[in-house]
């Protein structure tokens, strides 16, 4: 899934194509970035536009992953091509937010169709920096 595309983006793009900035989010750090919107948007429903309360986001599942792209084509490819590798945009005003194409909105926990994306680790391992700068598991998003 997510390691084949950012493979196939480097052969495109070159090594620095794609970082993937973060991935799985404990509980702990979702419930802090949570509360930094919280104090940033004055409201609960002004913060949910951008960051889920805790229990509630892919990242806590290790569903997701927020993306940097090294140039808007890199950025278009990943939109155009996510679906052939079985991820989808689902939150269009996020588009660095990639997540699994058969999660359903508002889908939460783990279920038995729906384990963590293999090899995210992997990913990480085989590309590095380049694939990311700030996790070390993208569960889910393999």
């Amino acid at each position: 899934m997510l390691a084949s595309m950012i493979g196939d983006a480097q052969s495109l793009f070159g090594p620095e194509a794609v970082r993937i900035s973060s991935a799985y989010r404990s509980p702990e750090r979702q419930q802090q970035l949570w509360d930094e919107a919280l104090a940033k948007y004055g409201s609960a429903d002004a913060a949910r536009k951008w960051v889920a309360p805790p229990g509630s986001s892919q990242h806590n599942f290790g569903r997701a992953a927020d993306l940097q792209y090294g140039s808007p084509q890199v950025q278009d490819w990943f939109h155009s091509n996510a679906r052939n590798y079985g991820l989808n945009y689902r939150m269009g005003h996020e588009p660095w937010h990639i997540e699994p194409a058969n999660i359903a909105p508002g889908m939460t926990g783990a279920t038995p169709m729906m384990a963590p994306l293999a090899g995210a680790e992997q990913a990480i391992s085989k590309f590095g920096a380049a694939a990311s700068t700030a996790t070390t598991d993208l569960g889910a998003l393999g």
